[in-house]
């Protein structure tokens, strides 16, 4: 049985892949409607709520674990703040489920974040992992409390994920708003079927304790990637504002290129959309022929 703590946007495109595989998976969420779904899809739900012990010891009721993918993320409306979820809710999941299946293969989702260089310089594997505020430092430091408790863990690195249904700013492009970001910024992306499709070569190929960026092979500045959207949308040029989000420190002030050679190289990976026009284009057409 692989478990998958967070079986949303990516997670449920790599339970897809491995039921397709015939591998048995089950997944936690904490409502009873997603319950539902999850099963309609063969995948074996688990409610229960990481920032809730006790109701993590339903782990235990899977029997013993193959493994774990974990890629939980923040729900803004449970009314915790990111340290509860990915610090807290993180220590209370490895006690969990330690308990049910001690030490097994484990996936964890992080984040590109983690690098807060501002140059515009390549960052990778090796690089400073420097964030010192906002959600580079939470997920840093969920990094760090989760190598202290399992060394043998993977980190995956994801740089924005993007795909059907999740273009960034499409309604702000369509409607002809002004984009709070600096054009000139570098920014990183991964459409999210090569991300999956990571997901499970990691699983089979990652070396025990492993750090991998994930990231396409083309970081994109910030406006080249708004005018590439606006076009394929048929939408007006957009124009550019400053704004709080591009002010240092915020989520649009990164200014750096992922590197994710390191993926490519162990792992065997490639992505089929190397690029944000190739992702771009696939989507929006798909989305026209439905």
């Amino acid at each position: 049985m692989r478990l998958i703590a967070g079986c949303g946007y990516l997670g449920a495109r790599v339970a897809a892949l491995w039921i397709a595989a015939g591998h048995r998976v089950a997944a936690i969420t904490r409502s009873a409607g997603r319950a539902e779904q999850l099963q309609k899809l063969g995948i074996v739900p688990v409610i229960a709520d990481i920032t809730d012990p006790q109701s993590l010891v339903k782990i235990a009721e899977l029997g013993p674990l193959e493994g774990v993918f974990y890629a939980v993320g923040l729900d803004r409306q449970s009314g915790h703040t990111m340290e509860q979820v990915y610090i807290g809710g993180l220590r209370n999941f490895l006690d969990a489920q330690k308990k049910s299946s001690p030490y097994p293969k484990f996936l964890f989702v992080s984040s590109s974040s983690v690098y807060a260089q501002v140059d515009g310089e390549w960052v990778d594997e090796t690089s400073a992992l420097n964030a010192a505020s906002g959600p580079g430092k939470t997920m840093r430091d969920a990094e760090a409390t989760l190598k202290k408790i399992m060394p043998a863990a993977v980190i995956l690195r994801f740089a924005g994920i993007y795909g059907p249904g999740r273009l960034l700013r499409q309604k702000a492009i369509e409607q002809a708003e002004p984009i709070p970001v600096d054009p000139d910024k570098w920014l990183n992306l991964i459409h999210v079927d090569d991300g999956a499709k990571l997901v499970d070569l990691a699983w089979d190929r990652a070396q025990p304790g492993g750090e991998y960026n994930i990231a396409d092979s083309s970081p994109v500045l910030r406006g080249d990637y708004y005018r590439t959207l606006a076009r394929l949308l048929h939408a007006p040029e957009p124009h550019f504002i400053a704004g709080e989000m591009g002010k240092r420190g915020g989520p649009d002030s990164a200014h750096r290129r992922i590197c994710a050679k390191k993926a490519r190289t162990e792992l065997g990976w490639f992505c089929e959309y190397p690029n944000h026009e190739l992702g771009l284009k696939a989507i929006l057409e798909a989305e026209r022929r439905q």
